[in-house]
């Protein structure tokens, strides 16, 4: 069911700061965003302008206080059930108009600098993701100077076929569930 109808599916299943608090906590492993106040999620736009006037259309864009009130932490989400070449570069696209947005929101005033940005694929294709999550990989690069280092984004991929099962049933989480009754598919 989810995997014909899957961008409608998920973003109605994530547009509950409940079901990304479940992502996010069991998904993603970073101890100092686990330390963020949940109470505080909430959704933000998806659509950003660009400034050439193009619109960018974002799957889901969420917005938390960060830990020890460093400002807010912005969680991109994207739904993805087919392999993309151009992944890093879109996501870095999306990523940029999403800051872009929160500083013009923000009338460009922030104290303690942009905020930190966790961009996230949900891919729940059949044939395993083999595509890099990183922006940098794409690019050849020079063999010194500064083309040696080539820019920098990367995502979090969530293969939803490729999770373990045991671990799965490990968690009381909702998300879980959800990558259970897909690979059930």
């Amino acid at each position: 069911m989810l995997r014909r109808h899957s961008d409608a599916a998920y973003k109605k299943l994530f547009s509950s700061p409940r079901m990304v608090c479940d992502l996010l906590c069991g998904f993603v492993v970073d101890p100092w965003l686990a330390q963020c106040d949940w109470s505080t999620l909430r959704r933000m736009p998806e659509q950003h302008i660009s400034d050439v006037l193009r619109a960018l259309n974002t799957d889901m864009v969420y917005e938390i206080a960060a830990p020890d009130d460093l400002g807010k932490v912005l969680i991109h989400i994207e739904f993805q059930s087919a392999k993309a070449h151009a992944m890093p570069l879109r996501m870095a696209e999306y990523g940029v108009h999403i800051v872009k947005c929160h500083l013009r929101q923000h009338k460009g005033r922030s104290r303690l600098g942009w905020p930190p940005l966790l961009s996230i694929v949900i891919y729940n294709g059949l044939a395993p993701w083999r595509q890099s999550n990183r922006l940098s990989d794409r690019f050849r690069r020079a063999p010194c100077g500064w083309l040696a280092e080539p820019p920098e984004h990367k995502f979090v991929l969530i293969d939803l076929h490729r999770q373990n099962l045991q671990t799965l049933d490990k968690l009381d989480n909702v998300v879980a569930l959800v990558m259970r009754i897909e690979q059930t598919q």
